[in-house]
């Protein structure tokens, strides 16, 4: 028996599933998106769990009682701040139209008007009319996406149509990363040749832990994020007592794209 056959034999136990997936792909990609979540949870706690583990001793109890607050915590907010997300989706989906952009360049204009020197302003008036169709068409088209991504945006994550049920596989997976995740990377290793099974072992923990704390780091400081300038906004409001709408959505917003280097936080800026 030569090399080939002896690795696919000693690995039929995870080429399979990958075959089968990819054979299936449309009907198994709910369920690995459903496993990335899964994953992240387990990247998430696993410090917490591994810490708490060594103080009480045993890693089961430990991994029981982190993920029972988990799901705690998600009920809570899932029976507050989700809903108030979901209205404030609901509100901005309604008030998006094509009425909207000529409301938002008046807006602009009277801001530069108060700003800048009034050649620049009539310039900019000028490039406004002379591309209004233009811009108008590209508003519809990008309203009419805005508008689509928004209805799916509910959809997305529980693919399989039950929320409840979605969340209680996520759950059962990433309780199983986190009891079973270093036997799992362990037996992807017996198909490394004994001479190189130490270099690639080393390897694969360094590799493992560079990710799994830069993935931790920007988790971290996208919340971080959200929740300042959510309360920021808020704190804004009490200070100048003007209301300003979607205050959740604009937080959320500048957490997500604070997950993309360089660019994020500027990006994030823009949609507010």
């Amino acid at each position: 028996m030569n090399k080939t056959s002896t690795f696919i034999i000693l690995n039929l136990w995870w080429l399979i599933p990958v075959g089968i997936v990819l054979m299936f792909w449309q009907h198994t990609a709910p369920i690995l998106f459903m496993l990335v979540f899964a994953y992240l949870g387990h990247v998430v706690l696993n410090p917490i769990i591994n810490i708490l583990g060594e103080w009480i001793g045993n890693r089961k109890w430990a991994v029981i009682i982190i993920v029972a607050l988990f799901i705690i915590i998600i009920s809570v907010l899932s029976s507050s701040l989700f809903p108030l997300i979901g209205r404030q989706i609901t509100a901005f989906k309604i008030t998006i139209t094509m009425e909207t952009f000529p409301k938002f360049l008046l807006r602009v204009t009277t801001i530069l008007e108060n700003i800048l020197p009034a050649v620049i302003v009539n310039f900019i008036n000028d490039f406004f009319s002379q591309y209004d169709s233009e811009f108008i068409e590209i508003w519809a088209s990008g309203l009419s996406h805005i508008k689509s991504f928004i209805g799916r945006a509910g959809t997305v994550a529980f693919a399989l149509g039950s929320a409840f049920l979605s969340f209680l596989i996520i759950v059962v997976f990433m309780i199983i990363f986190l009891l079973e995740g270093k036997k799992f990377s362990y037996s992807f290793l017996q198909a490394v040749p004994g001479k190189h099974y130490g270099t690639v072992k080393r390897m694969l923990e360094k590799t493992s832990n560079q990710i799994h704390s830069y993935i931790r780091g920007q988790l971290i400081a996208a919340c971080s994020v959200a929740f300042t300038s959510i309360m920021g906004l808020y704190i804004l409001q009490w200070i100048t007592d003007i209301s300003i709408p979607y205050t959740y959505l604009i937080g959320i917003t500048a957490g997500l794209f604070n997950l993309i280097p360089f660019v994020g936080p500027i990006m994030g800026m823009i949609p507010p």
